[in-house]
């Protein structure tokens, strides 16, 4: 049912502010992804704003995604930072953004797939308990993060107390585990397996075989990725919507 939304007019760079316009779609992002929102945004060609909970928002322009904001990161870094975040409310809304300069997104589907990668290097390192081998700089962007990497809390402990953005230093993490300056202490919580094949078929195989076993989650995980390779798939459509009646369920 179509609602409108009594709010001031947008101002994209703010993010305090709501934009005005009529909510046409609002739900839970366990129900439905990002990358499949996005999706439906450009195949109805709408004109408005995908806001994600208070995370951020993504400007639509004729399905295009055009500003965005994610915290203090703007554009692809920012749509990046939203899509690897699960879960949350979203509202997709109809409206008239406000020019600006920025102009459409670039090779969307690149940045969902980082995405989905950062997500697997993240589940991968997270459980680790770490320590730095040596002093850091000041001007390292990692310094207030491994602050808090005292030796006895994990690192995904460690970035609870984070207020920034995660995204951008998953990357520098690796590099600071492969070169050394991170170390790891003691013996660490049980890893994640590696990242899985972006090859469609491989993912949509996977999706089944874990809707299959239950592991839900880790089913939409595949299916979405699969669907991110190949957006008109009906069979990943379809089984993305019976997963997702089956999350609601009890």
């Amino acid at each position: 049912m179509l609602k409108a939304i009594a709010a001031s007019a947008p101002r994209l760079r703010e993010p305090e502010q709501r934009p005005l316009g009529i909510e046409i779609l609002d739900g839970d992002l366990f129900e439905i992804g990002l990358t499949s929102l996005l999706y439906l945004a450009h195949f109805e060609t709408l004109t408005g704003w995908l806001v994600v909970g208070s995370r951020g928002l993504v400007t639509l322009h004729r399905g295009q995604p055009g500003f965005t904001r994610a915290g203090e990161l703007r554009g692809a870094a920012a749509l990046r930072e939203l899509l690897f975040h699960r879960g949350g409310r979203f509202s997709l809304i109809r409206g008239t953004p406000e020019a600006d300069d920025h102009g459409p997104l670039d090779n969307t589907t690149a940045v969902m797939m980082d995405a989905y990668r950062l997500r697997d290097e993240w589940a991968r390192i997270a459980p680790l308990v770490l320590r730095p081998a040596r002093a850091w700089s000041p001007a390292h962007p990692l310094t207030a993060t491994v602050a808090r990497l005292d030796g006895r809390r994990t690192l995904a402990d460690a970035a609870r107390e984070h207020d920034g953005p995660l995204t951008p230093q998953i990357d520098p993490l690796l590099h600071a585990l492969a070169d050394g300056t991170l170390e790891r202490v003691g013996t660490p919580a049980p890893v994640a397996p590696p990242a899985e094949s972006d090859d469609f078929y491989a993912l949509q195989d996977r999706g089944r075989e874990l809707m299959r076993r239950g592991e839900h989650e880790a089913a939409r995980d595949a299916l979405q990725r699969a669907l991110a390779l190949r957006p008109d798939d009906r069979v990943v459509q379809q089984n993305l919507r019976a997963l997702a009646q089956r999350l609601r369920q009890p």
